[in-house]
């Protein structure tokens, strides 16, 4: 019974931390490790709503050529996210030099993941819920913990899965101080089921504590 009783403390107070908390991640990509995913690959109609300034370029398009790196880069300005292959007849999100564009989740989300391609030093993504901050990060050559994603030397050959959990994101905004700010396969969970599953599974532990008392 104190076992219990000190699990359900320690759950209670790791949940309270993680609702003002976030985690951030990295992984390879180029696509989402996360189970249960809605994904936004830039090929068709959207599947998150956007605003702002947004550039769609497409590898097949006038202007786009293949580099060295095997990547399609388009007029100079945009590389396509590198996915480890040479991707033909792909698209991707570009953000231009003083611009921002968002993408918003309708019901809110606990999970973003994004493939960041080329890391630059004035790329910066910032996360919201609502009109509330819960964090932003600058690519740069420092670890996450200092707000900062690993390598921010624009290198068109590297690309990262960014990878972002909160309890209720309902926005991401991607800013770029100069040419440019790519993405691609932006992934979220549909509805905040990490969290409400935390919650229920607390719930679910206090009613077995309570019938065991009675």
């Amino acid at each position: 019974m104190k076992l219990l009783k000190h699990t359900l403390i320690a759950a209670a107070a790791l949940c309270a931390a993680q609702a003002h908390a976030y985690v951030a991640t990295i992984t390879a990509g180029p696509v989402s490790l996360e189970a249960g995913v809605t994904t936004e690959t830039f090929q068709g109609a959207a599947v998150f709503a956007r605003a702002g300034q947004w550039d769609i370029f497409n590898s097949s398009d006038a202007g786009v050529g293949l580099t060295g790196d095997g990547i399609y880069l388009a007029s100079g300005i945009s590389a396509q996210p590198q996915k480890g292959v040479v991707s033909p007849n792909d698209k991707w999100a570009s953000v231009a030099g003083g611009n921002a564009a968002t993408i918003s989740f309708a019901a809110g989300t606990s999970y973003v993941g994004f493939l960041w391609g080329s890391v630059d030093t004035y790329n910066t993504v910032t996360f919201y819920n609502g009109a509330s901050v819960i964090a932003a990060f600058t690519g740069g050559n420092g670890g996450l913990g200092a707000n900062q994603v690993p390598t921010g030397d624009g290198n068109q050959a590297v690309a990262q899965y960014f990878n972002f959990f909160a309890p209720s994101i309902t926005s991401a905004e991607f800013k770029s101080g100069s040419n440019a700010f790519e993405i691609d396969n932006v992934s979220a969970v549909p509805e905040p089921e990490t969290w409400a599953l935390m919650l229920g599974g607390l719930s679910a532990m206090g009613f077995v504590a309570r019938r065991r008392k009675i």
